[in-house]
């Protein structure tokens, strides 16, 4: 399904962007994730774990898709342990115990996700998670801005979080998106309570979030699929900058807003990316034939 706002209208240029490498044309990222290569000069984009042996290598965006990586699993189990940072920040999501890992390669095959069958790792919506570090010091949510692509397995539990930047379970200026008992959530908060709390319908269909903040909007908005989500202007938070760390996939490994789906791209800029996001989410969308 091509993204409203996008679809026919997107122009040669947009799709000869498509197909370069995004953090190249749009540099400046925080932070950035995914298994295909999103900036000249990164060599490895993943480190995975064998299950049979516990043993570990890393691979590169192409190892992952031309049977390098099958090889190296042969008919066991991949699992996620290092996503590496591709925006040269080195803020690399390293999983802190087996346990905790999301799966890439199931029973010798690449797990995919939407019509294009990209690679993407899957979240066991129990205890799996990624933590990002501690970038998030840095980050103004007032000036911020991030896409990703995910994939829910179950919109229907009570919370399951995707993403989070800022601020822990019952912490302030927190910046995050969650399937919500059959919503899409975001919220952009602060002194521990939402400033910008909207929802939408949730589906089980690969998606692109996008959530950008800065004095281009007049404050926070959240894009679905290249479709604006609410209206009007949000008032920024006062006390905008936070140094808890930031993750994908739940809280901490312990189970609480644990996501149930696939992911497979991450990117976030410490900036307001308004006036670059239409042709952001066109090389997002393109690639993952959205």
């Amino acid at each position: 399904m091509a993204p409203l706002g996008l679809g026919s209208s997107l122009s040669r240029a947009s799709v000869i962007l498509s197909t370069s490498l995004i953090l190249d044309k749009y540099a400046g990222a925080v932070a950035a994730y995914s298994l295909r290569s999103l900036k000249s000069g990164i060599t490895s984009v993943v480190k995975v774990r064998r299950s049979n042996d516990d043993a570990h290598a890393d691979f590169t965006a192409s190892e992952i898709t031309d049977g390098t990586l099958t090889t190296w699993t042969g008919s066991n189990d991949g699992f996620v342990n290092t996503l590496y940072d591709q925006s040269g920040n080195g803020n690399h999501g390293v999983v802190a115990s087996d346990a905790l890992e999301p799966k890439l390669v199931n029973s010798g095959s690449v797990l995919t996700s939407g019509n294009s069958s990209k690679p993407a790792f899957h979240f066991d919506g129990s205890n799996d998670f990624i933590p990002l570090g501690t970038f998030s010091d840095a980050l103004n949510i007032n000036n911020l801005s991030s896409f990703a692509v995910f994939e829910p397995d179950d919109v229907s539990s009570d919370e399951s979080q995707i993403l989070m930047l800022g601020g822990s379970a019952g912490g302030n200026k927190r910046w995050f998106f969650k399937t919500k008992s059959g919503n899409l959530e975001f919220s952009y908060a602060g002194t521990g309570n939402p400033i910008a709390d909207f929802n939408t319908t949730a589906n089980n269909d690969q998606n692109l979030v996008s959530m950008i903040a800065g004095s281009t909007l007049g404050g926070f908005r959240p894009f679905l699929n290249g479709t604006a989500l609410g209206s009007g202007s949000v008032s920024v938070v006062s006390n905008s900058n936070d140094s808890t760390d930031a993750s994908l996939g739940g809280q901490g490994g312990s189970g609480v807003w644990a996501f149930d789906g696939l992911m497979s791209e991450i990117i976030v800029y410490g900036s307001d990316q308004s006036a670059n996001r239409t042709e952001i989410e066109g090389n997002i969308t393109n690639y993952y034939g959205i």
